[in-house]
């Protein structure tokens, strides 16, 4: 009966002096997380807590976790808010420039005594202007959609080819006037591929409109076959971009100061990305001995 006792009074000790251990660890870990609670916002500081006790240390490394994610979070928050406010002074300025040019030239318009020739010629400038707010108001009702996980995707089998040829008939005067020379390998025999008649039809557009605007000389398009990808290549020649360009490209809020330059809006090559990453396919960009190179991929 003694021993019985005796037992239970070392077990009895053992466990008050595991309990008190336990206490000072606990109130050590409750010590560093008022720390953590006022500096969490301002350092990247985590929980530091000695201790021969695995339990504590486990619970220390889980919030120590949690800190990580949290700072994480703060900074991908940040990040977001600042490419907010860049996009939104893009499209501030995107937006009263050709405002401002067609109060302008409605201004001379209305109130000056012109010829028929010359007022043709200001509301060509009007017009065109107009085309530029309209390609704007699609890019921001696009990306709307986008954020929103609502752009209509239907995948059918299509042929590229034909896609291609389309929108290259739709260009090709703009090309010829901009005296861009067309250069063309095209394979007729390509497989059809899964992909979205629109949505490819879009990207195609922002492509090719991108290359009348900053294209010195030439285009060139490539359509071929490998063993996994059916492939269209673009390319230009240009001699306005830089490495951080190429780089940022399809970023949505970067714009190249040549694209400032231009009126454009600098969203047509990150919305054609976007796009094509909806529809499971991909697009690249290389920058090389002065061309830029487009490179599209869709899954045979």
């Amino acid at each position: 009966m003694i021993y019985i006792v005796c037992i239970l009074a070392v077990v009895t000790i053992l466990c008050l002096i595991k309990y008190y251990f336990t206490k000072i660890n606990i109130d050590a870990l409750t010590t560093e997380i008022n720390k953590l609670n006022k500096l969490i916002s301002e350092s990247n500081q985590q929980i530091t807590v000695v201790t021969p006790d695995k339990t504590t240390e486990k619970l220390a490394a889980g919030i120590n976790h949690l800190v990580d994610s949290y700072k994480a979070l703060q900074l991908q928050n940040t990040k977001e808010k600042q490419q907010y406010k860049e996009a939104l002074a893009n499209f501030s300025h995107d937006l009263r420039t050709p405002l401002t040019s067609i109060m302008g030239y409605t201004d001379i318009v209305l109130h000056l005594k012109l010829s028929t020739e010359d007022k043709e010629k200001y509301l060509e400038i009007v017009r065109y202007k107009l085309e530029s707010l309209n390609n704007l108001v699609d890019s921001l009702y696009d990306l709307s959609l986008i954020d929103a996980e609502e752009y209509p995707v239907e995948l059918n089998p299509h042929s590229l080819y034909q896609l291609l040829c389309d929108s290259l008939l739709l260009f090709y005067k703009d090309f010829e006037d901009e005296g861009i020379s067309l250069q063309l390998d095209l394979d007729e025999k390509v497989p059809l591929v899964l992909l979205d008649e629109k949505i490819t039809n879009r990207v195609l557009l922002n492509l090719f409109q991108n290359i009348i605007r900053y294209a010195k000389s030439y285009c060139k398009v490539e359509l071929g076959v490998t063993d996994e990808y059916v492939t269209i290549s673009i390319s230009n020649d240009s001699e306005s971009l830089t490495e951080k360009d190429v780089v940022q490209l399809f970023n949505r809020t970067y714009k190249a100061d040549v694209n400032r330059s231009k009126h454009s809006s600098g969203l047509g090559l990150a919305i054609a990305k976007e796009l094509m990453e909806l529809q499971l396919s991909t697009i690249n960009a290389d920058y090389q001995n002065n061309t830029l190179t487009f490179m599209l991929s869709f899954k045979r």
